[in-house]
């Protein structure tokens, strides 16, 4: 039987990308992002597999953007990565770290 772990992957703070590469053995699904921005001016936070955006938050001063129940899959080797366009920004990304099963036989 497979393990299935809950997992906090990126806590992030300021404009400087935060990632977190999928282990050998694993695959992950990410199922929240948070984003707070407590600057008085609108700022974004964006979500990366690779070089791709798959999430961006355009979050108005003083407020937080929330997306949960997400679905997005990452395998062995595949980079996620955040980052905000204000330096007093923070997010998190969170989700299932699951053992990848053998793929011979299937």
């Amino acid at each position: 039987m497979a393990g299935v772990y809950s997992h906090r992957f990126i806590l992030a703070s300021g404009t400087v990308p935060a990632h977190y590469i999928v282990p050998a053995g694993y695959i992950i699904v990410v199922k929240g992002i948070t984003v707070v921005n407590p600057s008085t001016l609108g700022q974004q936070g964006v979500l990366y597999i690779g070089p791709s955006p798959v999430w961006v938050a355009s979050v108005p001063g003083n407020s937080s953007a929330l997306a949960s129940n997400q679905f997005l899959v990452l395998n062995p080797g595949e980079d996620l990565s955040m980052v905000m366009t204000d330096g007093s920004m923070h997010g998190t990304v969170s989700g299932y770290l699951l053992d990848q099963l053998p793929t011979a036989g299937r």
